[in-house]
């Protein structure tokens, strides 16, 4: 206990933290899932000079994957086994996730951080967010999809996906000269 029951709501409401959590299960699925993608809306913070605002962004990315991962049960089951469907099929990689999906306008795949050129969107890597594969996001897309389709008495297929989806960072490792995991790779 660390001596608080809850949050002012504005200036006057207080909300306990039963009543917020609530609060948060009522709105998350209502406010982040877009019935006509089939995936869940990105939230992103933007800062600019002073202010800071937040943006939703209708484009495919695999943020939602962490928030899956790690409060499941924001989640309703049917939807989200939905989107990790779609990311199966538009954001995973041989070892990650990629950033963006291949059929967004703004998809750009290859990441170079010192390639100087007139095309703004991928000079002096401007694209690392717009679909280069970034390697930690599998964990976080393994953990949805365990949590979303695996029953916890079906251990064996669950050890069997996780081992196979695993395989290239194995290979990986074993013939890489830096016996290491890149952070990206490109397309």
């Amino acid at each position: 206990n660390f001596g608080f029951t809850g949050i002012k709501r504005g200036s006057a409401q207080f909300v306990t933290f039963a009543e917020w959590a609530q609060l948060l299960q009522e709105s998350f699925e209502p406010e982040y899932f877009m019935t006509d993608l089939g995936y869940y809306k990105d939230t992103v913070i933007k800062s600019f000079i002073d202010n800071d605002h937040l943006s939703q962004e209708r484009q495919m990315r695999p943020n939602f994957l962490m928030a899956m991962a790690i409060s499941p049960g924001l989640f309703d089951v049917r939807h989200a086994r939905c989107a990790l469907g779609l990311a199966e099929k538009h954001l995973t990689g041989p070892l990650g996730m990629r950033t963006l999906a291949p059929f967004e306008a703004a998809y750009r795949p290859n990441y170079e951080n010192s390639f100087d050129c007139s095309d703004p969107t991928i000079a002096r890597g401007a694209n690392y967010h717009q679909g280069p594969e970034w390697i930690w996001c599998m964990g976080f897309y393994l953990r949805a999809w365990l949590t979303f389709n695996i029953s916890t008495a079906d251990t064996s297929s669950a050890r069997k996906l996780v081992l196979t989806r695993l395989q290239p960072h194995r290979h990986f490792l074993l013939h890489s000269p830096a016996a290491g995991l890149p952070e990206l790779t490109n397309e």
